[in-house]
């Protein structure tokens, strides 16, 4: 169950296919047959005789060639044995190829196209050697995402990726170079993620930066932040003069908390 098609089922969805599994596997087991019908009229009663009898006393007696002497003399109730432990290795291997089929069949679910979100790099200026986070402003947010003030927001129960591109010049006169660098970091940890330099003198055509990330928070309880820093390294001011960032966003049944995503039923399990 933990190599399935979209991903592994939480303790949750496992659960609730077991007991759904388990049902008609207790029921088969329960269900009296041709076996416990030859016991009783040999005198050996199931232990589940006294809920069958009123079927019992209708029922003929089986073939026999001096009665119960010929059941006894051919080993009926070593062969019953057997035929039992293999009844119960059938249902057993029927149970577990039902409630892995359910769990795969829960697990196949559309995904709500949360899409992508996007904006723009903001045009600010910022001063020599000052280290700081990338001003941006949203133009279009999907399900599952938030700005807030400095940092940009996903919700559990979704994966994705967020990617950005800012393009600088030097300040007020331009065409001087810059030396920028940017990066990003998730929640609090400190560790920059995709760090990118600009050159100076600006061989590099632009002075563009870059960076990209990818998330997963279909298994957990709390959001994640992600913030786009820059460290001005230069002597010159430096603005952004061009740039955008996306959000691609989708979410997922196998979250603890599935936003907006509802697990598809089946009644026929397939493996």
């Amino acid at each position: 169950m933990n190599v399935m098609g979209c991903s592994a089922p939480d303790i949750f969805v496992t659960i609730e296919t077991g007991f759904e599994a388990a049902g008609p596997a207790l029921l088969s087991l329960l269900t009296p047959g041709c076996t416990d019908i030859v016991k009783m009229k040999l005198g050996h009663s199931p232990w589940h005789s006294r809920g069958i009898r009123s079927v019992i006393k209708g029922v003929a007696a089986p073939f026999a060639v001096e009665a119960n002497k010929f059941l006894y003399k051919i080993g009926y109730f070593t062969a019953e044995r057997g035929l039992y432990y293999w009844m119960v290795a059938d249902i057993a291997t029927e149970f577990v190829t039902t409630w892995q089929s359910l769990a795969f069949a829960a697990e196949q679910c559309p995904l709500p196209s949360a899409g992508t979100a996007y904006g723009y790099i903001a045009t600010f200026i910022y001063g020599p050697d000052q280290d700081t986070l990338l001003g941006y402003f949203p133009l279009h947010n999907v399900t599952g995402m938030a700005i807030g003030l400095n940092q940009i927001t996903v919700f559990p129960g979704f994966q994705g990726s967020l990617a950005f591109s800012a393009v600088f010049d030097s300040w007020p006169i331009r065409g001087k170079g810059v030396s920028v660098t940017t990066w990003m970091t998730e929640d609090d940890n400190p560790t920059p993620i995709s760090m990118f330099k600009t050159n100076d003198p600006p061989s590099q055509p632009k002075n563009e930066t870059a960076g990209h990330l990818s998330f997963d928070t279909l298994h957990t309880f709390s959001r994640k932040d992600y913030y786009l820093h820059i460290h001005n390294t230069g002597e010159e001011y430096a603005q952004a003069v061009g740039g955008s960032y996306t959000l691609t966003m989708s979410g997922h049944p196998t979250g603890v908390l599935p936003w907006g995503c509802h697990l598809k039923k089946t009644s026929i399990p397939h493996l």
